[in-house]
């Protein structure tokens, strides 16, 4: 069964974006464009404080209106997040985003720091190879090669 660990270091990009909680929320979605993601960390220290989604900015914009692009991201960034381990399983992901209707999961260390981040993209191309492979596996089984 593939990890947490599996999907990141199978990512092309390594690097984790994050932005400043003191930021706008017009810079952060500006940021967010620019870097072609749909969710930015926001850390203290190498300890993530939050994370800013584009359903978060949706949210912004239907309770602040044009106001909302002014508003600081540590304002409207999510702070009850949902942390993954490397060590944990690709299913176990798939179940926590599914559940908490989320579509991306901090992954943090031993020590709680940020290592990176997955996405539900992530998790199903994992399972998808996953599931290819068995499924090759058994035609091979069975067909007696």
């Amino acid at each position: 069964m593939a990890t947490v660990a599996d999907i990141i270091a199978g990512k092309a990009s390594k690097k984790i974006l994050s932005i400043s909680g003191d930021a706008s929320l017009l810079d952060a979605v500006n940021f967010m464009t620019e870097k072609k993601v749909g969710v930015v960390t926001i850390l203290d220290g190498d300890f993530i404080a939050g994370v800013l989604s584009e359903r978060d900015v949706v949210r912004a914009l239907a309770k602040y209106g044009e106001q909302a692009t002014a508003q600081t991201v540590q304002s409207i960034m999510t702070t009850n997040i949902f942390i993954v381990r490397p060590e944990d399983e690709v299913n176990h992901c798939m179940q926590i985003m599914t559940k908490k209707r989320v579509r991306h999961l901090p992954v943090c260390d031993a020590d709680d720091k940020l290592v990176g981040i997955i996405s539900i993209g992530d998790t199903v191309k994992t399972s998808m190879r996953e599931q290819t492979f068995v499924i090759e596996q058994l035609e091979r089984y069975i067909e007696g090669a």
